[in-house]
């Protein structure tokens, strides 16, 4: 090709066409010109198709984390309606100053800490790879966002329940009472009530009934009745989800 070009122009040349030269000249000028930009579109499409690749598996991981998210979700959410009413239960026993035995493993759960833990890295990955830019001004933007920031307001407040909760706890095995040991047998083993003896399992319930802390963290655990939340994070977590697929099949 290049050598049938240079024979055309020699060929003018030789017969003094200049003006006809002139032309082929700007023709040549204008092919290599289309050819660069016909390159340069290709490389640009090749770019966008490797951003788009990058920026959607970063969008599965996200999407995959958000779907364990909510086995998570739904674990916690069980969890504290369980505490909740176990709570409730106890505040409504110590009225009668008399408490099933069986309760006492629901209370002693009630002092562990307990946090929803969601999955971060794809969301960590898509910002520091940069590839989030590309979603800047989108509904998916804000959503992705919108999801982590209230996971953090959720987590917030279960740090404020978990640290009260164990400020509180320290008194609970105070040593002025007689039973401590007893009261830490009892509520802290993992075994049922009635793997200890029933003069045991009393005195426990006497030194609890005792305790002004105990009471402290039942009432507020009582209180605690915000299980909408989990089901609103689980709702923003679907819609994510949604616009990741409606992103794919555009």
């Amino acid at each position: 090709m290049i050598k049938f070009f240079r024979r055309i122009r020699q060929s003018l040349l030789s017969e003094n066409k200049f003006s006809k030269y002139l032309i082929y000249a700007i023709g040549e000028i204008i092919l290599v010109v289309i050819g660069i930009l016909i390159a340069l579109q290709i490389n640009n499409w090749n770019e966008r198709r490797k951003t788009t690749n990058q920026l959607q598996g970063y969008l599965n991981s996200i999407s995959k984390n958000i779907q364990k998210d909510t086995i998570e979700i739904n674990q916690i959410k069980s969890l504290r309606k369980r505490h909740n009413l176990a709570a409730i239960d106890y505040v409504k026993y110590t009225y009668t100053d008399t408490m099933p035995m069986q309760l006492v493993p629901e209370i002693g759960r009630i002092l562990g800490e307990q946090y929803l833990n969601v999955n971060q890295t794809g969301f960590d990955a898509l910002k520091n790879s940069g590839y989030i830019a590309n979603l800047q001004g989108t509904e998916l933007e804000d959503a992705i966002y919108d999801y982590y920031s209230y996971y953090d307001e959720i987590h917030e407040s279960e740090i404020s329940l978990n640290n009260f909760i164990e400020n509180m706890e320290a008194g609970l095995y105070n040593e002025k009472y007689e039973d401590v040991a007893i009261v830490y047998k009892v509520f802290s083993n993992s075994k049922p009530p009635n793997a200890f003896s029933i003069e045991d399992q009393q005195k426990a319930l006497h030194q609890i009934y005792k305790n002004s802390k105990m009471h402290g963290i039942m009432q507020r655990v009582a209180s605690e009745k915000y299980f909408f939340v989990y089901d609103s994070l689980k709702s923003k977590g679907r819609k994510i989800i949604n616009l990741i697929k409606k992103r794919v099949n555009q």
